[in-house]
């Protein structure tokens, strides 16, 4: 996608459309401190501007220029044929065919076909054709088509073709390669170094850690989200059973070492209970033994009508330490302490578990806290399949 990006950018804004192989070529230009322009070919230059190299170029619409090393000023647009060793400025666009050395600003397009050492600043685009070290600011899109060794910045799209080393900021964040740091409402990488913060993280393999809403890679061990999604991950059926609810079904899901806790129980009675939750817990392996910890909330519905009129409502509240032992790869039982917190306005919780043994009790609203217990059989269809 940042390749696509730009080889289009560099196509449009570029006067002359640059040709790789003559980029960052030094050839014989003649050297003429100033250049003032109208718009080309009306300048000092005339026709000759594409090999003129100038310290201090002045461009009242637009000015072309084969080497820059100076300062270059421009209405609408500046265009550099080989490289910049300096700054550009303009309310259009800054546009060099090679390297750029120094900054390029504009209100509209900053664009460098080869590598940039430097910052580039656009309120519409700033683009790197090769690799990009120190910065690209940009209130559109900053894209480079190599290597980013320091920061993109944007409120819209940051992309890379490559590797970064560095940091991402912005609404979309796309790396081909491997990534050091991404932050904004959609992060894509190949592979996450250090660490993917957004709403939407996407990677190959995390080597670091993900935090987000929706979290999804090939392989990884740290992602911390409301759902978090890997190929090469956990994905377990549980059967459990606990002081309260008597019975649930759970849907354990995630990564190698994070998992989310989706559950739904049920206890049978006069006043039979719903529970309705979702959590979140650490994985850790140890041959056939696991040790698992876990933090879920429950919704907890009081019949006789569930949700309707004489039901009551509360929050049961979990802390589960378990031990498991894994018969096969697809099979393993587990069992553990608990501590339970209930809150509720309708009821003080007294009858939500199997025993009355609170720890402590308050009123306005209710609130009891008591230990528990879990129990559970796990299958992993996944491993079963395999």
């Amino acid at each position: 996608m940042s390749k696509l990006i730009v080889r289009i950018a560099v196509t449009v804004l570029l006067t002359a459309p640059p040709v790789p192989a003559v980029w960052n070529t030094s050839p014989e230009l003649v050297h003429r401190p100033v250049s003032v322009s109208l718009v080309p070919p009306l300048s000092t230059n005339w026709l000759e501007a594409g090999s003129v190299r100038s310290n201090l170029s002045v461009n009242i619409l637009g000015g072309r220029l084969g080497m820059l090393e100076g300062v270059e000023l421009g209405g609408l647009f500046n265009s550099v044929r080989y490289r910049v060793t300096g700054a550009q400025a303009a309310f259009g666009a800054s546009t060099c065919g090679g390297d750029v050395n120094g900054a390029q600003l504009a209100f509209g397009a900053a664009v460098a076909g080869g590598t940039v050492r430097g910052a580039q600043l656009a309120f519409g685009a700033a683009v790197a054709g090769e690799d990009l070290y120190g910065a690209q600011l940009a209130f559109g899109a900053a894209v480079a088509g190599r290597d980013v060794n320091g920061v993109q910045l944007s409120s819209g799209v940051n992309s890379c073709g490559r590797d970064l080393t560095g940091a991402q900021f912005g609404s979309v964040n796309i790396c081909e390669g491997r990534n050091l740091a991404q932050v904004g409402f959609v992060n894509i990488a190949g592979t996450d170094r250090f660490a993917q913060l957004g709403f939407v993280n996407v990677a190959d393999r995390v080597a670091g850690v993900q935090l987000g809403f929706v979290n999804i890679a090939d392989e990884s061990d740290w992602s911390f989200g409301f759902v978090s999604i890997a190929e090469r991950g956990r994905f377990d059926v549980c059967l459990e059973a606990s002081e309260a609810p008597l019975g649930a079904l759970s849907l354990k899901a995630g990564t190698r070492r994070v998992y989310n806790v989706f559950t739904l129980g049920w206890a049978p009675g006069d006043s039979a209970r719903l529970a309705a939750g979702l959590g979140i817990g650490l994985h850790f392996p140890a041959d056939r033994w696991f040790f698992d910890v876990d933090a879920t909330v429950q919704s907890v519905f009081t019949g006789p009508e569930w949700f309707g009129e004489g039901s009551s409502f509360g929050v049961l509240t979990r802390l589960r330490p378990t031990a498991g032992f894994r018969f096969a790869r697809w099979l393993a039982v587990y069992a553990g302490p608990n501590l339970a917190a209930w809150r509720s306005d309708d009821e003080d919780g007294s009858r939500v578990p199997l025993y009355d043994l609170p720890l402590a009790t308050g009123a306005e609203p209710y609130y009891r806290l008591w230990p528990g217990f879990t129990v559970g059989l796990q299958v992993s269809p996944d491993a079963a399949r395999n």
